[in-house]
């Protein structure tokens, strides 16, 4: 016997997409790799597109997750921050694959939040709601900093 019906799962689903559009204030740039066979028939080549992306940020501040990577010169804390993708949201706009699940490539695609590049470090589903998932979790790490000198 279940305690919640399903018109009231069905009103609880409407009221976190509302809650999802009220908060999913930041617009992050989900920077997508298109691959296409190049001029010569030879290879891949890659294009990039990027997407804005509503979605739900936030950061390792309580650090649930490992954040410490061992390098020759000390070790560096990469992991800060995640996103909350809303899954109805990433439906409406076709960014979902056959089997539901987000469409992004976890090795060649990067995400660019307030000027920073992420790349994907993990990703999980989360947030049940009845018999589906609410949102997609995308952990992201710093990417390096490129140095050099400039052209000036």
């Amino acid at each position: 016997m279940s305690f919640i019906t399903q018109e009231q799962w069905s009103k609880f689903n409407q009221i976190q997409r509302q809650y999802y559009e009220d908060i999913a204030g930041i617009s992050v740039i989900w920077r997508t790799v298109i691959k296409n066979v190049d001029r010569w028939a030879e290879g891949e080549s890659e294009e990039t597109v990027d997407i804005p992306v509503k979605a739900i940020v936030s950061f390792n501040d309580f650090r649930t997750w490992p954040t410490n990577r061992p390098t020759e010169s000390g070790t560096l804390d990469k992991e800060n921050l995640y996103l909350l993708l809303n899954k109805l949201y990433l439906g409406e706009n076709s960014w979902l694959n056959n089997n539901g699940y987000f469409n992004f490539d976890p090795v060649m695609d990067r995400f660019i939040v307030d000027g920073i590049l992420y790349k994907p470090d993990g990703d999980t589903q989360v947030s049940q709601i009845y018999d589906t998932v609410g949102y997609i979790m995308v952990i992201l790490s710093r990417e390096p900093t490129q140095t050099g000198f400039s052209s000036r």
